[in-house]
């Protein structure tokens, strides 16, 4: 079973217990005065826990009005990294030059790694973000992001992305400060329909 224990303070701990071993820990975890509080996550055990976080995330972002308007998907979810891919659609993405459009391609960056600081649990704004554009990108069925985290802080989050082609050739390179504003939910916002 998964449990997470809060205190008061800043710090939240979360341990991996086996159920026969519940009882000796709620019983240690009570006799600190009660300044704790546990939360079951639900989950026997990592793997069982991060799907169900894996299942929240593809709903949300499922969900999300502008990740669905540039008809970007998210392909693969680990804990600190994530893949997305998105298509170079030559109404949709491209600029007058007919190469994907660069705030198309910074949205891609921005999402990726916000999807990777999903994966931790954690609801983040983006601080600043640092770009470089390597390449361009003609029309095509899709180009593919990958992002990976640097820092999982308990206030800030760094990680990175980059952008490849179909040719598996780098289009952008990225790194954004994340700051974490709360926890990462998996019921859909307001304004957001369930589906």
């Amino acid at each position: 079973m998964t449990f997470r224990i809060s205190s008061p303070g800043k710090r939240k701990v979360i341990l991996l217990l086996k159920s026969d071993l519940w009882y000796n820990y709620s019983n240690v975890f009570a006799g600190i005065g009660g300044r704790y509080t546990i939360h079951y996550l639900g989950g026997n055990t990592v793997s069982e826990q991060f799907a169900r976080i894996r299942e929240g995330i593809y709903k949300r972002y499922h969900l999300n009005p502008f990740v669905t308007l540039l008809k970007m998907k998210i392909t693969d979810l680990e804990e600190g990294a994530a893949k997305m891919e998105m298509p170079v659609l030559e109404d949709m993405h491209t600029n007058l030059f007919n190469v994907a459009h660069g705030g198309a391609l910074s949205a891609l960056a921005d999402t990726v790694m916000g999807v990777v600081c999903a994966t931790l649990r954690k609801k983040v704004v983006t601080l600043e973000m640092n770009l470089n554009y390597i390449r361009a990108a003609g029309p095509q069925t899709a180009i593919r992001a990958s992002g990976t985290l640097l820092h999982n802080g308990n206030r800030t989050i760094v990680a990175e992305a980059e952008i490849v082609d179909g040719a598996n050739t780098l289009l952008l390179k990225a790194r954004a400060t994340f700051f974490v504003i709360g926890e990462f939910s998996f019921a859909p916002e307001e304004g957001q329909k369930p589906e």
